[in-house]
């Protein structure tokens, strides 16, 4: 997984971007100095280009069977999964974790470390967001009345 934190300040000389690799894999901020706007578009694009190849299965696919089974959950069951957020003790850490690699610190036990956590927010955030979907579906499909 790759994450990069992209910054565009807009001066009155032009615009300075800096950027964060947040899981230090190779992508390097450049020194700060005003650009035009296309060279500060180019420069972010420079980056992402730079970065390690997201994995190749989708968040759909990696979580399939968990994405199906919110299909059989009552309209309560699918509410109390979209208030869920990862614990907080994993929150914290994550917060850590990502403020350590954005400085650059990060030791390569705590790089695995952020890449699982990572990996838990992104299934939670997946879950949260198709138990919305099916509830938004849901509420469409009982409020509109039925064709003729």
């Amino acid at each position: 997984m790759a994450a990069l934190q992209v910054t565009i300040e807009r001066t009155t000389d032009g615009y300075i971007v800096t950027y964060d690799d947040l899981y230090g894999r190779g992508v390097k901020n450049r020194p700060r100095k005003p650009l035009s706007l296309d060279k500060a578009l180019a420069r972010v694009k420079e980056a992402l280009e730079r970065l390690p190849p997201t994995p190749d299965v989708p968040l759909s696919q990696r979580y399939a069977k968990e994405l199906k089974a919110l299909e059989r959950l009552s309209d309560a069951e699918l509410e109390a999964w979209g208030q869920t957020f990862m614990p907080k003790a994993h929150e914290r850490r994550f917060s850590v974790l990502l403020r350590k690699a954005a400085q650059g610190r990060l030791t390569e036990k705590e790089r695995r470390e952020l890449e699982v956590l990572s990996e838990e927010f992104l299934r939670i955030s997946a879950l949260k967001t198709r138990a919305s979907a099916l509830q938004q579906k849901r509420r469409e499909k009982t409020s509109t009345p039925a064709s003729r």
